[in-house]
């Protein structure tokens, strides 16, 4: 029986993954790098620094030089969270929040990040526990940042449904020994064979609550 639902942000609550991976083209376009986006698919899901390390051996440039030039041009191009924001996101926390369930957001980005995100897509009062994967020495698909969250969730993580659309969260959600539901992009084709569930759209959560 599922008891809380803990949910990614990027790729899940606000279609993001895509702009992100755009942005490191445009960077790259930048320093004199042509690179097809579909050859930058595979960025969908890191965390910063895995964007960082790869912009560093595209360019052939230092960790920390790739470091300050995607800071800079994050800087330069804040991205418009709102939106990116999915209607459904809004519809499902709004059902899960009627229905008494305990919810939590579980993001690999900086609690910084977190809160602007919540703040430009109007996110605050939804969730009970709110975690940064910046918190752990390890991150997805290192489970740490799931069984921790179940955790301060006092939920037992076989109890708890994760909602997550990249390899690293999916794989980390089913290492935590969780539900896990994928919500599946076609643009980034991500591996779902890990999922307890695969969904095209949040809405079908429902469904799944429903005959769980």
């Amino acid at each position: 029986m599922i008891k809380a639902i803990i949910f990614d942000m990027d790729g899940v609550i606000i279609d993001s993954e895509i702009q992100y991976v755009k942005n490191v083209q445009t960077l790259l376009k930048g320093h004199g790098l042509e690179v097809p986006i579909e050859d930058l698919y595979y960025l969908g899901g890191g965390p910063n620094k895995y964007y960082n390390e790869n912009i560093a051996k595209l360019l052939n440039v230092p960790l920390e030089v790739a470091t300050a030039y995607y800071k800079q041009f994050n800087i330069d191009h804040p991205t418009d969270f709102k939106s990116l924001l999915r209607p459904e996101a809004i519809e499902l926390l709004d059902y899960l929040k009627a229905k008494g369930y305990p919810l939590a957001l579980a993001s690999s980005g900086t609690m910084e990040r977190i809160k602007m995100k919540f703040d430009q897509c109007q996110l605050d009062g939804y969730f009970d526990v709110v975690v940064s994967g910046t918190q752990f020495t390890k991150t997805k698909p290192d489970p740490e940042i799931f069984l921790h969250t179940a955790k301060l969730l006092e939920i037992d993580p076989q109890e708890c449904m994760v909602i997550e659309d990249s390899n690293m969260g999916i794989t980390a959600g089913h290492r935590a020994n969780m539900c896990v539901v994928a919500l599946y992009d076609p643009r980034f084709k991500f591996d779902t064979s890990l999922a307890t569930h695969v969904i095209t759209s949040l809405d079908q959560v429902k469904d799944i609550l429903v005959k769980a």
